[in-house]
């Protein structure tokens, strides 16, 4: 009889936000883990998340290959303090009880067993923004990501990253071996994809949002340290000095951390419009309904948002940095984010253009991927028991 592989499973971030690694890792997980029932692989996956946080996007329901492990989120501590805790003793006191062979992390915080421990790990790097763009993070968080980083770096046997350049950036900056690298890359969900649209509800929508005579541009890439919300929102000011009849329509709802970047003004007149939590069906909606698309971010693993504007055809502003230029090639109008003039210009251009050709691009396609994560990681659990 065959002995299981114990695979650990870090879900941290799968149970505390619903961002961009939870939209990468939830479904490649859910993927490899009904595979691995599919086709009789000897896995056993533990799957590890903070009790009472549930897991946002991923369903295990039916699969008999999969426990949960639920130790406590430290709410007694301040918030700063929580992930430290969890990272650096509550994490690594379990993988200590559980022994398995194998450990999986989305993200590079959690602590990692030394290698002498003989315990597999494979982690995932998205990015490196905290150290390209070093003053758009808190010195706490930058100093402490980079701490984590080095820890995890000399215990990792693999590193799992979402693009090209930043596995270049990886062997460039830490002398990586490109062999112990594999690019993962995002995907986009069955139900942004295949929504279908009719011309009532692109009207029935446009009529709740878009103010007479208005066009709208479309922001959809959450609020954070490298966003650049602030170059954007002096970009459209100046716009609308200028004269120009556009709205900033912003997903999500008004974060207390960056209300203050926000002209009550603007907000009354609905120059700027929070269009709330949207799901994947009305946020394809507002991709088809805007004008534009805008992505300045200063720094990025990937850009979920250029793909979402290709797949839609809607004309796109986003940053001249590399990894969009590996996403979208010539597609969006590219600006400097550090200049606001340059990115006023682009999204004057780019309101411009008429509705472009929807493109899909093969490297992006959900099956490619998923087929791609399950070889990967099955290669490398069975590599790490040879």
């Amino acid at each position: 009889m065959n002995t299981k592989i114990r695979i650990a499973i870090d879900a941290k971030n799968l149970a505390l936000y619903s961002g961009g690694i939870a939209q990468w890792f939830a479904p490649l997980l859910q993927a490899w883990a009904q595979s691995s029932v599919d086709t009789h692989q000897q896995y056993e996956f533990f799957i590890i998340a903070p009790a009472g946080q549930g897991l946002k996007s991923v369903d295990f329901t039916g699969l008999t290959n999969t426990k949960f492990i639920s130790p406590s989120w430290p709410t007694f501590l301040i918030r700063q303090l929580r992930h430290v805790l969890y990272d650096n003793w509550i994490f690594p006191r379990i993988i200590a009880q559980l022994k398995p062979q194998c450990i999986v992390s989305p993200y590079h915080d959690v602590l990692l067993p030394k290698k002498s421990k003989g315990i597999f790990s494979i982690m995932t790097i998205h990015d490196l923004c905290f150290l390209e763009v070093p003053r758009a993070y808190p010195w706490s968080i930058r100093t402490y990501y980079l701490w984590m980083l080095r820890r995890n770096l000399a215990r990792a046997n693999h590193i799992l990253t979402i693009s090209q350049t930043t596995q270049r950036q990886l062997v460039d900056l830490f002398q990586i071996p490109e062999k112990c690298i594999s690019v993962i890359p995002n995907t986009l969900a069955p139900e942004f994809l295949e929504v279908k649209l009719t011309a009532d509800r692109a009207v029935a929508w446009k009529e709740q949002y878009l103010l007479p005579t208005h066009q709208a541009v479309l922001y959809a890439s959450g609020v954070g340290h490298r966003k650049n919300i602030e170059r954007m929102l002096a970009a459209m000011r100046l716009l609308w000095s200028q004269g120009s009849q556009i709205q900033l329509w912003i997903t999500g709802e008004v974060d207390s951390r960056w209300r203050h970047l926000f002209l009550e003004a603007e907000l009354a007149t609905r120059k700027i419009i929070f269009l709330g939590f949207l799901s994947l069906s009305d946020l394809r909606l507002a991709y088809e309904s805007a004008d534009a698309v805008i992505y300045p971010s200063l720094c990025e693993g990937f850009g979920r948002s250029c793909l979402e504007a290709m797949v839609c055809g809607t004309p796109l502003a986003c940053s001249n940095i590399a990894v969009f230029r590996e996403v979208t090639a010539s597609y969006p109008q590219y600006f400097d984010p550090l200049n606001v003039n340059s990115i006023a210009t682009a999204i004057r251009l780019t309101l411009q253009q008429k509705r472009q050709q929807p493109i899909r691009d093969a490297r992006y396609q959900e099956s490619i991927v998923k087929t791609d994560f399950i070889e990967t990681m099955d290669r490398l659990v069975n590599e790490s028991q040879s």
